[in-house]
């Protein structure tokens, strides 16, 4: 078949062979070794055949960017037959990849579209002409794995990979970088917003996945050459959790276990940028880390120390200072005095006293000339426990109807934000209050579930549990209420001695008596119950400490038999002489006697009930409550008691 599409009419038939015809077999160009060292030689194996009539001579020439190489003479080659010839190479003194262009040179050829070919090799690059320079080995859910490397050169990264430990290289995609530049490759994007946008930022199709305890990191150039590498482990290495591990300096060996630092905590990382850690000439340093004070639940009011780490993360010496602020308002400040270069002070700072409540604190450090002020703050969080009594237990109710719900009363003498407060029964198990502001004077109510809606007036404080229950056994337990520093501000542990009844609350006398007393309690007589978010029904505007009463029997069975068939109320009053009212309510709030009323009397007295209703009708069995009431005529103040009282049948 002719070679020219329209054939040779009157011409030289195109598949007749030319006279002098040299042919370079592009195809069976070899090299000895593709990937070089600078310093390695390598042989080309090139193939040239005569396609020619007549016998030729000539010269092979390897050449790169119109610079000749080598070149060697062919001699003389034969109609039809192939000849193979080395050419020695090397060595390349430029790392990257070479294009090598391969000529056969022949007198008298007709036919040139044949004698060329070209070949590839590579060149490796020096150690460390990349360098390892920041690391992320144990990131959170919102952080990537990823490894920062800083470039001594411009160069392509054409068939580059990273691996870790299993020497399985992952290959990079194709760019180019300039001196100095910044390549963060990372697992994901997760941290492309906190990377410098003026970098390089590479998410591989694989990347190697950093054991958190212990692992590799190896950078290989497109010749398998590593060109900087290192091997951490959890024990020697400045690894840590959601913080970056960061060089001090760049061109430090990378392999060395203490040219590396762990990033601080308040930054996390800085992919792109300058290491927060690298080693500036003056660069002072708070260490998050190390900052603690004491005591750790300072009491209101009272001065406490606090001890902050400095160190000196730069070559010169330095002075500064250290200024403790909250909302910016500066709260004291200390100077300290010289630290040498990477050594550590703790320095000491006095602070007042400052209210009860959560204080983050802002640590600011002061240093003429530092040129570093990213590490120069740092945090704290003070919380000043309450004092016992800040919040008081007001009502609760353990042994709920099935239409009813368990739930407990607080008051607040004074505003308080609750955050980080807890709750708990007998058990000691904490349970977390919804972090809430409540107002001074203000009725928090704390219920099982949602059922206490149906109990309480609108816009009450009232928070259903529901999971964070501390559920309250029905005739013994306790109640404690903790401040955000664990301390128990108020608390009680009630038994079977307690006034304590299925489907009604237990109600205090008055918010600011003492809740661990069974005294300080009774019975609601409220209609409904119970009184959650608003005065209990047993309130007293005043009680006098010196008054009391006795019930005996109780139980009593006024039944006819002459056996305890009264109840005796024997009392003493706070006055000399006085106006009783006595009245009883069934165990629903409803009254059904009032024995007595405004019944004169002196400061000691007995009366009685017979256990009749107001109609004259025995009263049923089972539990009421005994309101007395002692009015004094000539101060017109009142002393009350509540009791509870057993009606039975006769034993």
């Amino acid at each position: 078949m002719s070679r020219d599409s329209l054939g040779t009419p009157g011409k030289i038939n195109s598949v007749s062979p030319y006279n002098i015809d040299g042919h370079l077999l592009a195809n069976s160009l070899r090299l000895s070794k593709s990937n070089l060292s600078k310093s390695d030689f390598t042989v080309l194996s090139a193939s040239i055949m005569n396609d020619g009539i007549h016998t030729i001579t000539g010269e092979i020439v390897v050449s790169e960017l119109g610079n000749t190489l080598t070149n060697a003479d062919v001699g003389s080659i034969s109609e039809l037959d192939t000849a193979i010839f080395n050419l020695d190479l090397g060595p390349f003194p430029q790392s990257g990849y070479h294009t090598l262009s391969v000529e056969l040179l022949v007198t008298g050829d007709q036919n040139i579209n044949n004698n060329t070919g070209q070949i590839e090799l590579a060149v490796q690059y020096d150690w460390n002409t990349i360098h390892i320079n920041e690391f992320m080995a144990r990131p959170n859910n919102d952080q990537s794995e990823f490894i920062e490397l800083v470039t001594d050169t411009a160069l392509s990264f054409f068939g580059w990979s990273i691996s870790d430990n299993s020497k399985v290289g992952r290959l990079l995609p194709e760019f180019t970088v300039s001196e100095k530049d910044y390549i963060v490759i990372a697992a994901d994007s997760n941290i492309v917003s906190l990377a410098n946008p003026e970098m390089h930022f590479i998410v591989p199709t694989s990347f190697p996945a950093l054991n958190n305890n212990g692992d590799g990191i190896f950078i290989y150039d497109m010749t398998g050459h590593i060109i900087d590498s290192l091997v951490y482990d959890s024990d020697t290495w400045p690894v840590s959790s959601e913080v970056s591990t960061e060089k001090q300096r760049p061109a430090f060996l990378s392999n060395t276990a203490n040219h590396w630092t762990q990033t601080p905590d308040s930054i996390a990382m800085t992919p792109g940028y300058p290491n927060v850690t690298m080693w500036q000439n003056i660069d002072g340093n708070v260490l998050q880390n190390s900052i603690s004070h004491s005591p750790l639940y300072p009491s209101p009011n009272t001065p406490f120390q606090m001890e902050i780490g400095i160190r000196n993360s730069g070559v010169l010496p330095f002075v500064g200072k250290i200024s403790i602020l909250e909302n910016s308002v500066e709260l004291t400040s200390g100077n300290f005095s010289t630290i040498q270069s990477r050594d550590t002070s703790l320095v000491q700072i006095d602070i007042p006293g400052i209210t009860s409540g959560i204080h983050p604190l802002e640590i600011q450090l002061d240093i003429d000339g530092d040129e570093n002020s990213r590490n120069d703050w740092a945090h704290d969080t003070v919380k000043v426990s309450y004092p016992f009594g800040t919040v008081l237990l007001n009502e609760f109710l353990s042994e709920p109807n099935i239409d009813q719900t368990e739930f407990m009363e607080i008051y607040f003498p004074q505003s308080l934000d609750l955050g980080d407060w807890t709750i708990s029964d007998r058990s000691k198990v904490l349970k977390p209050i919804p972090d809430i502001l409540v107002s001074q004077n203000q009725y928090l109510v704390l219920a099982q579930d949602s059922i206490i809606y149906e109990y309480v007036e609108m816009n009450k404080f009232v928070i259903p549990m529901n999971e964070n229950w501390p559920t309250l056994n029905n005739s013994s337990d306790g109640i404690f209420i903790y401040d955000m520093t664990g301390q128990v501000i108020d608390s009680l542990v009630y038994s079977d001695n307690w006034p304590i009844l299925a489907g009604r609350s237990t109600e205090k006398f008055r918010p600011d008596y003492i809740s661990n007393d069974s005294s300080r309690w009774a019975l609601t007589v409220d209609a409904n119950a119970m009184t959650p978010g608003k005065q209990n029904s047993i309130f007293y505007e005043s009680l006098a400490e010196s008054g009391w009463i006795d019930l005996a029997p109780n139980s009593f069975s006024p039944d006819g038999d002459g056996m305890d068939d009264v109840l005796n109320i024997r009392y003493q009053l706070p006055f000399e002489q006085a106006a009783i009212t006595i009245n009883i309510f069934d165990a629903t709030g409803r009254k059904i006697s009032t024995p007595y009323w405004n019944r004169a009397s002196s400061q000691e007295g007995l009366l009685y009930w017979n256990g009749l209703r107001s109609n004259g009708k025995p009263a049923r069995i089972g539990i009421y409550i005994l309101k007395f009431e002692a009015r004094n005529g000539s101060s017109g103040r009142i002393w009350e008691d509540i009791q509870t009282v057993v009606l039975a049948k006769p034993l």
